[in-house]
């Protein structure tokens, strides 16, 4: 399970969990445009993601 970060969504609430298609989306084009500053993500999230549910 993914703890997520309220950093990355400081338009929206928080979600407690991504259980649908579209939270999911939102959290990976989230997380990517942190790169753009340079902020790298965990080694854990990255591995989450790497799963068949994603």
């Amino acid at each position: 399970m993914i703890r997520i970060n309220g950093a990355l969504y400081p338009y929206q609430e928080v979600p407690e969990a991504l259980e649908s298609p579209d939270g999911c989306n939102d959290f990976i084009a989230c997380l990517c445009a942190t790169r753009n500053f340079g902020l790298l993500s965990a080694v854990e999230v990255v591995k989450e993601l790497c799963k068949s549910k994603w």
